[in-house]
């Protein structure tokens, strides 16, 4: 009934944005609306896979396949109105899987916090020659160099010291022990596998919303700035689902300086519509993957009793 409710509201969504583009005067190039839909789908898949390790990592036992399923069916979820129920969902699929319920339950709000790290730690990588700010070359470089060692830090001294805190809590024997026998070294890992996560889909934005060939990097750089904090917002949005209008105003603030905003506002539905057309390919593609390893196995059970 969920998932029947969920198909419900990504259509109308769907159905509501391209009604919008089509009545807009935007004429979009197929090439960059290919390039940039298979950099949002690789991300969607990118970001199951980063789960599926955070669960192993934190000493849960399930298979990538099926996890990658669970995460990307899940995710459908969120498209009912309501904060929780994408969360929920994960977290019950990954108890039948036989993921103890405090590590699923420690991964789902594990991701969650590593979800907006990795986004700061992108935000202070790209902001320095962004133009969002007006600096000396000078200035710039020196607050480049403060960004990669934060980032660097970030990434190698958030997991230790969040096994440490946990060691040190008094509820360490509760929702937090998982940590106690994490492999910090593999959180560290999901910690990256999320940054380029973030990366695909700031270049998929990028192109889409890309004016000319003589841009360079600073308009790659201002726009992952912009899809960072348009997502993120829109996420803290628990009110509204995935952020509809939030992400969009916040992205008409930040990009109508540079193009008009009647523009702007309809490729930030494009984008909207190419992130939900990703994540639908890919959970029926996941579920198709576990329907073809159960038959695999029953297969070769069927083989092994007969022999």
């Amino acid at each position: 009934g969920i998932l029947a409710a969920s198909v419900w509201f990504i259509w109308k969504q769907v159905s509501a944005g391209y009604a919008a583009v089509a009545l807009a005067d935007l004429r979009l190039e197929p090439t960059r609306l290919i390039i940039s839909w298979f950099c949002t789908t690789a991300a969607t898949a990118l970001g199951a896979w980063a789960w599926v390790l955070l669960v192993r990592a934190l000493g849960g036992q399930l298979d990538l396949t099926q996890g990658m399923s669970i995460h990307l069916t899940s995710n459908l979820v969120k498209y009912v109105p309501g904060f929780i129920w994408a969360y929920a969902g994960k977290g019950y699929l990954a108890v039948r899987r036989g993921v103890p319920a405090s590590i699923a339950t420690l991964s789902i709000a594990a991701e969650f916090a590593i979800v907006y790290i990795c986004g700061v730690v992108l935000v202070l990588l790209a902001l320095p020659f962004s133009d969002i700010i007006t600096l000396s070359v000078g200035s710039r470089t020196a607050l480049q160099v403060i960004g990669i060692g934060a980032a660097g830090l970030l990434i190698i001294g958030i997991p230790p010291l969040a096994q440490r805190l946990a060691f040190r809590s008094k509820v360490a024997r509760g929702l937090f022990e998982p940590l106690l026998s994490a492999t910090w070294s593999r959180i560290a890992f999901v910690m990256i596998v999320v940054l380029v996560t973030w990366c695909l889909l700031a270049l998929g934005f990028s192109v889409l919303y890309r004016q000319s060939s003589n841009d360079g990097w600073n308009h790659l750089l201002k726009h992952s700035v912009t899809l960072v904090g348009a997502l993120l917002l829109g996420q803290l949005a628990f009110f509204a689902p995935t952020g509809v209008g939030v992400r969009e105003a916040v992205l008409v603030a930040m990009l109508a300086t540079d193009s008009n905003a009647a523009n702007v506002l309809i490729l930030a539905v494009v984008f909207r519509m190419e992130m939900i057309l990703g994540e639908v390919v890919c959970a029926i593609v996941a579920l198709a993957a576990v329907r073809i390893q159960r038959a695999r196995k029953t297969r070769s059970g069927m083989h092994n009793t007969n022999g």
